[in-house]
């Protein structure tokens, strides 16, 4: 006689204890972690040919071990820079991790890795005339303006990546590296995001067809990099700086920013500095009309009261980066408001991703005559 036995019971304890992971972005408590490993030697691997992996513990709100592996990463602020002596230094003290969990664990999944943006060091507008390596050096308060430049973004749209602000404990197990408790930024990995979303991730293009560029989020792209004062992007045949490309269901291309360090609001050096920046950044305009812009403007305009809200409500932002975000987020918003004197014209020329000389090297190449600028106007205005 056979019996038969459920196996609704097994099936429920097995999803009962395989952890989700939602809770990594699905909220915005900060997340409270110690990162304890040799931080000297594992840091000291600026060149990016000799960057490895190194082992080290993270702790979870004080109570949860996971085994981690780590490394540096990032080409500016992973690197070095020639101080006015002459000499290679760090760009940062702290620099940008790579972590991957080798241990099961409630937030991050195991064997995958996650990109953290950190403070980079302790001082804002560390000494340096050179303005381009002084915003890159920045600090705990250029993190928390990064961070909000996020959360702006996921507002204007869904299709936008997620991030958990971290306050991070670091342990150097040399000794070497002071113990420090800083904020920190975890950012969602991108086929996460594209699953989600019902999209394809495109990984690392050599060359894309522009006219194949998804109008509607081309649009909202260049709202939005607009609303955060953000020109160090391109989206240029051949160049995509700071931008990662999916694809939809339609096969178009949705085009999706990441990395605003350097953006207006999240450096105020740029700012204050009349003409610093050409606040707008070329796109794509195939397939696009001046309808769609405007119906574009139109609903971004809606959301300006949520965007407000989410500054204003901030818990981590000081009094007085809230008041400069928001005088300055409205000032954009008012500019989109007069939408109907917009300019649409095509360009022959591609810009420099900076309107003044640093270390990278001006683009000077001819572009796709489908791309084209959107101005409301060219300068920013010192406050």
């Amino acid at each position: 006689m056979y019996r038969h036995f459920s196996l609704l019971p097994l099936l429920l304890l097995i999803v009962a204890s395989t952890p989700s992971f939602a809770g990594l972005f699905d909220s915005e408590e900060l997340l409270k972690v110690t990162i304890e490993g040799d931080l000297s030697k594992s840091w000291s691997e600026r060149d990016r040919k000799l960057r490895k992996y190194h082992p080290a513990v993270l702790t979870i709100n004080s109570d949860e071990e996971v085994q981690l592996q780590m490394k540096v990463r990032g080409h500016r602020r992973g690197g070095n820079y020639e101080n006015e002596q002459g000499q290679e230094v760090p760009v940062c003290d702290f620099p940008p991790l790579k972590i991957k969990a080798l241990t099961e664990n409630e937030y991050f999944p195991k064997g995958k890795s996650f990109k953290l943006v950190s403070h980079c060091n302790d001082l804002e507008n560390t000494v340096s005339k050179d303005t381009f390596i002084r915003g890159l050096r920045g600090g705990e308060n250029y993190l928390l303006r990064e961070y909000i430049a996020y959360k702006v973004q996921n507002i204007i749209t869904p299709i936008s990546y997620r991030v958990r602000l971290l306050q991070i404990r670091y342990v150097d197990s040399s000794g070497v590296v002071p113990e420090v408790v800083r904020y920190g930024i975890i950012l969602e990995k991108s086929k996460s995001l594209a699953k989600r979303n019902g999209l394809k991730y495109l990984g690392d293009q050599e060359e894309i067809d522009l006219s194949k560029i998804n109008p509607e989020h081309g649009i909202k792209l260049s709202y939005f990099q607009k609303l955060i004062g953000n020109t160090d992007y391109d989206l240029s045949k051949k160049t995509f700086h700071n931008v990662k490309l999916f694809k939809d269901k339609n096969n178009k291309i949705i085009p999706l920013a990441y990395d605003f360090n350097q953006t207006e609001i999240a450096d105020l050096s740029r700012f204050e500095i009349p003409g610093r920046f050409s606040s707008h950044r070329r796109l794509s305009c195939a397939g696009s009309s001046e309808s769609l812009f405007r119906k574009e403007a139109m609903r971004i305009l809606t959301l300006k009261n949520e965007v407000f809200n989410r500054v204003k409500e901030d818990e981590f932002l000081s009094w007085e980066d809230k008041a400069f975000i928001l005088y300055y987020i409205n000032s954009r918003f008012n500019e989109i408001s007069t939408i109907d004197e917009a300019i649409f014209e095509s360009t022959h020329h591609v810009e420099p991703i900076f309107s003044e000389t640093n270390r990278r090297e001006v683009l000077d190449q001819r572009v796709n005559p489908d791309l084209c600028d959107f101005n409301f106007s060219a300068k920013t205005n010192r406050i």
